[in-house]
């Protein structure tokens, strides 16, 4: 059952439960992970230690800037809470509300409910207070909504998101395998040219700091740089322009983010950098590279599927 938010005034909470056509585990993934946070609630979520209990990070949106985050409950795949605060402020009793996830299976499908608690110590102004309250519940059936509308991409399929300002492109797929056999297609120069189509070389094998090509046959070779190697969640890479010996100054960056979803895993890939272009080779560098990133991943959706 789905509603819209629900005001307590006595309680001082605001209560919302949707149903999401999906597992929990991939909802889980979508609720709790950075990358997929993101695609969801606000425009940014950064953890620099990781989610998890205790674990400290802010949420960002464009227009209103970066809010403070405490990880509150964190128990897979049922029970996840964060404590907010204002925007530039730490985190106190009276700047903070807490909003508490609850998730529940629900023939076949997921039942999520998020309560969020804590309005009576905001103000002693009933009028602000409500004020409030009538804001945020705005904001669940909003921000609800979009999950819903992610997880079901995540499952039937999505377009890459381009962001031209700043330079970015963000595409996620969810593939069916585990997380190890997912980081192993990324990380081994075999799996790299079974799925991607190019044959990837590193003399120094995959680790931070080691240089190495991708070859696109019969045009030349792209220089590839290892930033990130943290099995089994984290790997990325610089690239550069074809023929060139290094990346250099148009040079992006290649992130790829995987989240356990059960038996499945959602891949996350961020390629950055394109702001380094002036405005038209940026454009066009990124509307290619748009529909290089539904090909790339959609073939390795197709190799993962094949048993090994």
């Amino acid at each position: 059952m789905t509603t819209l938010s629900q005001i307590d005034a006595d309680a001082a909470t605001i209560t919302r439960t949707v149903r999401i056509e999906a597992p929990r585990e991939l909802v889980w993934a979508a609720l709790t992970t950075p990358d997929q946070i993101a695609r969801w609630f606000g425009q940014t979520a950064d953890f620099p230690g990781g989610v998890h209990l205790g674990a400290t990070g802010t949420f960002g949106w464009t227009a209103h800037g970066d809010f403070p985050v405490r990880i509150d409950a964190y128990d897979p795949t049922s029970h996840f809470a964060f404590t907010w605060g204002n925007q530039g402020e730490e985190i106190r009793e009276d700047n903070s509300t807490t909003a508490t996830f609850t998730l529940a299976e629900a023939d076949g499908a997921t039942r999520l409910t998020v309560v969020e608690s804590g309005f009576d110590t905001l103000t002693p102004d009933a009028v602000a207070r409500r004020a409030a309250m009538e804001d945020n519940a705005q904001g669940w059936n909003s921000e609800l909504d979009e999950l819903v509308a992610h997880v079901g991409a995540l499952q039937h399929g999505s377009a890459p998101v381009a962001d031209l300002d700043a330079g970015t492109i963000t595409h996620s797929v969810l593939v069916a395998a585990s997380r190890e056999t997912t980081w192993a297609a990324l990380v081994s120069p075999e799996a790299i040219e079974a799925w991607w189509g190019h044959p990837a070389v590193f003399p120094d094998g995959v680790a931070p700091g080691s240089l190495g090509t991708f070859e696109w046959v019969d045009h030349g070779l792209f220089p590839v740089l290892i930033e990130t190697v943290d099995r089994p969640e984290r790997f990325a890479f610089t690239w550069g322009e074809l023929g060139e010996q290094q990346p250099g100054p148009t040079s992006t960056l290649v992130t790829f983010t995987l989240a356990a979803a059960g038996e499945q895993t959602v891949v996350t890939v961020v390629e950055t950098g394109f702001e380094n272009q002036e405005a038209a080779a940026r454009r066009a560098a990124m509307e290619g590279n748009v529909e290089g990133w539904t090909l790339v991943l959609a073939s390795l959706q197709r190799h993962l599927q094949v048993p090994a």
